[in-house]
């Protein structure tokens, strides 16, 4: 036996302090003895009395004193009834037999009791509410996605079906899954007999290594070729699949006749052979035909030379073998660039610097436009920069020929007035580089360029209509 020196009054507070749980208001507790006599309870007026004064409201508790003594075992499990209090509010009660004998009573009110069995359920009932909403959307947005999905397939499959070649794909284990076209019949293939099967059995009926290219393509990247089968070239390429997460799996490929492409690409072929013969003919011509001019240019010059050497010669005579001379000079430098051709069509035009005067360039330019003037009332007028060095370093004739082709046309296209030739030169900076430019502009009283034939300035030679020019 154990004997505690406990003080009744601070048992029974103990007893009547005691809850059902932490949050519980109404709750209360007290004990009975062996006998089922009430010894402590929060109300001092309770105690004495025994379970015959108790008023419980379960049917098998009528006879409360013999079948709550007979239930109750110490050790064994709480037992659970239903009461009422002073104030006859509905209450759970809870019985324990302890080690003396004495029963252990904890009451609490019945909404107490089913308050946090409620409460789940009231939160049971909002999450559940909340997972449906959340699974209404996500089976709502599947929808649209499959939806999706079947339309792309749609529209993939009318395409696949209407493509004028053949589109076929083939899973990781060379498995056919796709095979459409409207070029499938006119190969010998049905779908229906090779869709599911092994790419081997197309490489049967098109005699072509669809396997060995499948590889390549897994371990290379896209592959293309070509190949004839009953006088038709098709084209076939294949590349690979990829799932998002970037692994392969499976081919895809098409296959497309490309007979015309082909047959066109061989006639613009033999057209550019043909085109290359012509133009060497060409070529051979115009070098025959500039040598045989040049010939009696050379003689001509070798003449005038002799001619100019004498000097009792008048001085208009001399003036007129002198324009021979150079305008002879500037032809016979155009007759050696169509000697030269294949260089000029090649855009490979020399260039081939050499000290020249430039004094002579000027005057030579002069006398040979002067003569364009004929009887047209034209003032020429002349301005030169008085700080051009007398020599400079440059191709002589390509200047020659620049500056003839502006005055020519200046002269050409002016029926009064003047035309203004100006020639300036500018120093490169710094000024110990020993370079510089030289400026030559023409400037008339002509017709003038519009807009459009400006834009075309410095494309290939083409000859404007005079009518379609300013006044």
């Amino acid at each position: 036996m154990v004997a505690l020196d406990i003080p009744f009054e601070q048992l029974r507070n103990h007893v009547a302090a005691l809850r059902f749980s932490s949050g519980s208001t109404g709750s209360y507790g007290f004990l009975m003895d062996e006998n089922l006599e009430i010894f402590a309870h929060p109300n001092p007026a309770a105690e004495g009395m025994d379970m015959h004064d108790i008023p419980i409201q379960d049917a098998e508790f009528e006879d409360a004193r013999d079948k709550l003594e007979n239930a109750l075992e110490f050790g064994g499990p709480p037992l659970e009834y239903d009461m009422e209090d002073a104030q006859e509010r509905p209450m759970v009660a809870f019985s324990a037999k302890l080690s003396n004998g004495w029963i252990l009573t904890l009451v609490t009110p019945l909404f107490e009791y089913f308050y946090d069995m409620i409460w789940m359920q009231i939160l049971l009932y909002a999450l559940g509410l909340v997972l449906t909403a959340v699974l209404v959307s996500m089976l709502r947005r599947l929808d649209k996605r499959t939806k999706e999905r079947d339309a792309q397939l749609s529209k993939l499959t009318t395409v696949t079906q209407n493509y004028k070649g053949i589109v076929w794909s083939v899973d990781n284990k060379n498995v056919l899954t796709t095979l459409r076209g409207e070029y499938i019949g006119k190969m010998g293939l049905d779908p229906i007999s090779y869709e599911g099967g092994p790419i081997a059995s197309i490489q049967a009926a098109l005699q072509v290594n669809f396997t060995m290219y499948i590889r390549k393509t897994r371990t290379e990247g896209p592959q293309d070729w070509v190949f004839e089968r009953n006088g038709i070239t098709y084209h076939s390429y294949m590349a690979p699949m990829h799932d998002e997460k970037g692994r392969i799996i499976g081919i895809v490929g098409s296959i497309d006749d490309v007979t015309a492409q082909t047959n066109l690409q061989q006639e613009l072929e033999n057209a550019l052979a043909e085109a290359e013969i012509a133009n060497k003919a060409k070529s051979s011509f115009l070098a025959n035909m500039s040598h045989e001019i040049r010939t009696p240019m050379n003689a001509i010059l070798g003449i005038t030379e002799i001619l100019v050497q004498d000097e009792t010669l008048p001085p208009d005579i001399m003036e007129g073998l002198t324009k021979i001379s150079s305008s002879g000079s500037l032809l016979l430098g155009i007759i050696n660039d169509v000697l030269d051709f294949s260089k000029i069509e090649a855009g490979k035009l020399d260039i081939r610097p050499a000290p020249y005067e430039v004094a002579s360039l000027v005057n030579d330019s002069m006398h040979l436009n002067m003569m364009r003037i004929g009887s047209k009332p034209i003032d020429f007028l002349l301005e030169i920069d008085e700080n051009i060095p007398s020599k400079l370093i440059g191709d002589e004739l390509r200047i020659k020929q620049i500056l003839n082709n502006l005055l020519s046309n200046a002269f050409k296209y002016t029926d009064a007035g003047a035309v203004t030739l100006r020639i300036g030169f500018e120093a490169a900076v710094p000024a110990e580089a020993d370079e510089g430019t030289l400026i030559l502009g023409v400037r008339d009283t002509g017709h003038g360029m519009t807009r459009q034939q400006l834009d075309k300035l410095f494309d290939e030679y083409s000859r404007f209509q005079t009518g379609s020019l300013p006044p």
